[in-house]
């Protein structure tokens, strides 16, 4: 009985001292828990209900821009927040835990800007459950579906290797636009910016962050590497540099590396499996801002040397990386369990991973990106404590880093 006793208090205390410190939101609402109960301290949900809204971005460009918003919210009658975001093309939809147009929460704000960049050929809910985490701690989060979405994958890729980081200025500016006035305004805080993203979403935040193209060296890979390029980017970018030339408004194709396509606005980066092999090393020497970048060390789609791991190997800025062992490609994306259509659908490849429990793998990345977004967007000395290498021992996990 003693022992018995004894066990369960050293439970208890384990338990409490994993709670992560909040950042001053509403004390009532749901009980805070991960996905799974051993989820780390900032894999734990946050102290805001989460809002979510559909948005249409439209300025000058002709292209309209379909937007997910996650942001912190009220909800004084705790309504349920099981949501289900509906899917193009698609017979269901994702499921989640937001709220549908609830109120935001100013009185907590101005809060910081994350924006989500899915992958190539995806759509702009692939990883909806690290949206709402980050809205859960204090961020706005915005996903739009980019010009290679699932819906256009008919048409050529290249287009979009300029007009990405192009988008990831307009939602900015649209994030300015939005707390200027109206119903959400002073919502978000558009001096503190961090882009994230998943594969060509990870190109997306490494471009918006400062890397700047560099086609020789891709050319270089694709000739003495073809097995390097499994998704055949090699042949569906190398004919047409002088088309996106044209695209970012230069009369003639720069020597590589090429200009930076950035945005001095963004103030942090999180690529996820990034597709980052454009820059190769020499155009990723020029990030200026902290880098959290995680893959999966077995990739089969984007492979992890040449495209993520030689990448990281150059930046210069304060750089992270968090290595999970026998992962692939899709464990960033949602679980089947979040969608069960899937697996009859055909699909069971792309949201389950060969070696990860996904919701373990969600547990992971919500946490090392939380912290992160927390220390450098807020400042927060806790979370930038919880990411120094004596605090990071998870089986699996390979960690390094230059800031913490």
């Amino acid at each position: 009985m003693v022992k018995r006793f004894f066990l369960i208090t050293v439970i208890a205390v384990l338990v409490l001292a994993a709670l992560p410190v909040t950042v001053g939101a509403q004390d009532d609402g749901p009980e805070r828990s991960g996905i799974r109960p051993d989820a780390p301290p900032y894999g734990i949900r946050g102290p805001y209900p989460v809002g979510f809204a559909l948005h249409t971005i439209v300025d000058d460009n002709e292209r309209l821009l379909n937007a997910h918003i996650w942001y912190p919210a009220l909800n004084p009658d705790a309504a349920e927040d099981t949501v289900e975001y509906l899917l193009p093309y698609f017979p269901d939809g994702v499921f989640g835990h937001a709220l549908l147009g609830a109120a935001p929460d100013l009185d907590h704000g101005p809060y910081p800007l994350v924006i989500f960049a899915h992958g190539w050929y995806g759509q702009r809910l692939n990883s909806p459950y690290l949206c709402e985490h980050l809205a859960s701690y204090g961020f706005v989060a915005i996903s739009v579906a980019y010009q290679d979405n699932m819906a256009v994958a008919e048409q050529p890729t290249y287009p979009s290797m300029i007009s990405r980081p192009a988008d990831v200025s307009r939602q900015i500016d649209y994030a300015e636009q939005l707390t200027a006035d109206g119903d959400w305004a002073g919502l978000i805080d558009t001096e503190n910016i961090g882009v994230a993203g998943h594969s060509l979403g990870g190109y997306t935040a490494l471009a918006a962050g400062g890397a700047r193209l560099d086609w020789d060296s891709f050319g270089a890979l694709c000739a003495d590497h073809p097995e390097y390029d499994p998704l055949g980017f090699c042949g569906l970018l190398l004919g047409y540099t002088g088309d996106m030339a044209t695209l970012a408004g230069w009369d003639a194709v720069p020597d590589s590396p090429w200009p930076s396509l950035g945005d001095p606005r963004v103030d942090v980066v999180v690529p996820l499996a990034p597709a980052a092999q454009f820059f190769g090393t020499s155009g990723m020497v020029d990030i200026a801002v902290p880098v959290l970048m995680l893959g999966g060390t077995a990739d089969t789609m984007v492979v992890p040397e040449p495209s993520f791991f030689q990448p990281y190997s150059a930046i210069t800025a304060p750089k992270t990386l968090v290595r999970f062992a026998g992962g692939g490609h899709m464990l960033f994306f949602y679980g089947c369990d979040d969608a069960p259509w899937m697996i009859p659908y055909g699909a069971f490849w792309a949201c389950s991973d060969p070696v990860w429990d996904m919701d373990r793998a969600h547990d992971l990345i919500d946490h090392f990106v939380t912290a992160f977004f927390l220390a450098e967007l807020y400042g927060d000395e806790d979370a930038a404590a919880a990411l120094a290498p004596d605090a990071v021992a998870f089986p699996g996990i390979t960690y390094e880093t230059t800031a913490y």
